[in-house]
């Protein structure tokens, strides 16, 4: 049986866990204080005049909106948060209640420089969430739809605290002054921050729920959502350029925002447990539509220039029921619907291998170990839509065995690409070990393979096994591929690293049959694939790791695996640009491997060889 490395396993990650815990605590905790704060300064006999409504809910949106969004980011970012994202939500877990406290302060002073100060200490508090942002959406990618939503909210946090700073010193912004400055902070903490956030809190609830229910009604849900994410930038934009973008962006927001409602009444608040939740969050829908129908009616009066609606009553009918319903109803009863996601559960251990180890040929450094293979049993992978028995021997024998490899085709480039592909090759021999750019040499250059056991200080992850292949000299490095299997949210996935000098280039791979519309198993092939073809968040992808930057590439690797002599290995050796390399199979060559990497749906490049496996 296959030594698999679960993620729940690792002391990084039980750190990062129960550190977050904490962090979720105090997220609830200042929501709870924030919230008695600003009933106690605002709504009782002594609540200043000098404060109004405007500013009024520019704090609510600090005091209560924003540890709602922290909780309802952090509780649900399992599966794609690095410990760099961790750390930043804490950083933004205890910082905002002291920024929050400021911003509090500021609002009910008269507007001034000293108010001013105060209220940029939020706005360096709001920096903390937005980092935490940026941290998941670059190791994550623009998918899925309902975390980017989450993200961007978070990064409106800064946004809406600076209009505020400029708001409580008396200043102007982009030629606007009071009272349109307090107009966009306000805006910006619950139409931008809290209602964004909102959106991807409604999404993860949809694809978490009643399955029936999350394909009926995700296609409205998408609408509302991607509306949402255009329509508040058009808003901002408008009111700075053109008046009809202005107006655009206020009805796509309206439409987005009555989209968005429709979906979380039909699909999110049937599948809520217990009253008091469906309550909680029905009253925070019911405000939606007569909010929106008023910024309509507004939006369309300035744009014509006729002053249908006066300020107070959007502020009284339209600004505090939404306020109160997007920046504290619905949040807390989304933040209540489940508890979170254990991070240990889904994150897996990074690797610390780096360019400046390799193994020494005979096993030197390393402990090669000439019976080992890649992976210890095809069979840890087993899934209910994934069966190892049905895999052919062959195939099976590449992973599980010392494998050898017998020859290559010559890499194959898309049109246009290959001048820049040349480029990166450089500059990837630049930052790594010789030879441990991807591109595959002629077996001619080396002195065959060698599968050796990578030390744990080394790499940082348990049971490596690492590829290494060395020129004629027995001394230099050609190739260096560090492979691990991981099991994460209940499946394993195949782990591969590339050794930069600084860091490393990570491909995590779901094993997958290789199936056809007319034949359900392509000849017992195997397909490895960075992108399953299945629509829920999953840690498989590639990543790039160079020193502190942590990001997910916009990159798709898929690998297929084949017995040669096949109708698949035909099928995939077929399109290969020399004629005589499309039958001809060099001696004793039992597999066919195939590699593809894409950028979305353009194929950047293919290589294909041929492999053995010793002891067959």
């Amino acid at each position: 049986m296959m030594w698999m490395c679960p993620a729940d396993s690792h002391p990084g990650n039980r750190r990062a866990n129960a550190a977050r815990d904490a962090a979720l605590g105090v997220t609830w905790l200042a929501a709870a204080l924030g919230a008695l704060a600003w009933c106690t300064a605002f709504l009782g006999p002594w609540a200043p005049a000098s404060a109004p409504w405007i500013a009024r809910l520019s704090a609510l949106g600090a005091l209560v909106s924003a540890p709602l969004c922290l909780q309802l980011a952090g509780a649900g970012a399992a599966r794609d948060t690095p410990l760099a994202g961790a750390r930043w939500f804490r950083v933004a877990a205890y910082t905002q209640p002291i920024g929050a406290a400021f911003a509090l302060w500021a609002t009910v002073l008269e507007p001034g420089p000293l108010a001013g100060v105060l209220a940029g200490a939020w706005l360096l508090a709001a920096c903390a969430p937005a980092g935490f942002a940026a941290s998941r959406a670059l190791l994550r990618g623009p998918d899925p739809l309902e975390e980017l939503c989450i993200d961007l909210g978070l990064v409106y946090l800064p946004v809406g605290a600076l209009w505020l700073v400029v708001s409580c010193g008396g200043g102007t912004l982009l030629g606007f002054s009071e009272p349109w400055v307090g107009l966009a902070a306000a805006h910006f903490h619950i139409a931008g921050a809290a209602a964004t956030v909102l959106a991807g809190a409604i999404g993860r609830a949809l694809r978490a729920g009643d399955p029936a229910l999350s394909r009926r009604y995700w296609a409205i849900y998408a609408l509302g959502a991607r509306a949402l994410l255009a329509g508040v930038p058009m808003v901002a934009l408008g009111i700075a350029l053109a008046p009809v973008l202005e107006l655009a962006g206020a009805l796509v927001t309206v439409l987005a925002l009555l989209l968005l409602a429709a979906a979380a009444s039909a699909g999110v608040l049937p599948t809520l447990r217990g009253p008091w939740l469906r309550a909680l969050l029905a009253l925070a829908l019911l405000c939606v539509p007569l909010s929106a129908a008023l910024a309509s009616v507004y939006a369309l009066g300035g744009f014509l220039g006729r002053a249908w609606l006066p300020l107070w009553l959007m502020v009284a009918a339209h600004g505090v029921p939404l306020a109160l319903a997007l920046g504290a109803l619905a949040p807390l009863a989304l933040a209540l619907l489940a508890p979170p996601r254990r991070w240990r559960d889904a994150a897996l251990p990074p690797s610390r291998l780096r360019a400046c180890w390799y193994p020494a040929p005979g096993g030197r450094d390393g402990h090669a170990a000439r019976s080992l293979g890649l992976v210890d049993a095809l069979a840890a992978f087993r899934r209910p839509d994934f069966d190892p028995a049905r895999v052919h021997p062959a195939v099976r024998a590449l992973l599980e065995r010392p494998p050898q490899l017998r020859g290559c085709a010559p890499t194959r480039y898309a049109p246009g690409w290959d001048r820049v592909a040349h480029l990166l090759q450089r500059v990837a021999a630049a930052l790594a070990t010789p030879g441990s750019a991807p591109g595959l040499r002629s077996p001619r250059d080396t002195t065959g393979m060698q599968v050796c056991a990578v030390p744990r200080r080394r790499d940082g992850r348990e049971r490596v096994r690492a590829l290494a292949r060395f020129h004629p000299s027995g001394d230099a490095l050609a190739y260096l591929l560090a492979c691990a299997a991981q099991r994460c949210q209940g499946e394993s996935y195949l782990d591969l690293v590339r050794p930069l000098r600084s860091g490393n280039v990570r491909s995590i791979l779901r094993v997958e049959t290789w199936n056809s519309d007319d034949r359900p198993n392509l000849d017992h092939s195997l397909v490895l694939r960075t992108r399953p073809a299945r629509e829920v968040p999953q840690p498989a992808g590639m990543y790039l790791l160079l020193g502190p930057l942590h990001l997910r590439l916009p990159l798709a690797e898929t690998i297929y695996i084949a017995a040669a002599g096949t109708a698949s290995a035909a099928a995939l050796s077929g399109d290969l640009a020399a004629p005589e390399t499309r039958t001809a199979t060099p001696p004793g060559a039992r597999v066919l491997v195939r590699r593809e990497l894409r950028v979305g749906a353009w194929p950047l490049l293919t290589q294909v060889s041929w492999w053995s496996a010793d002891a067959e």
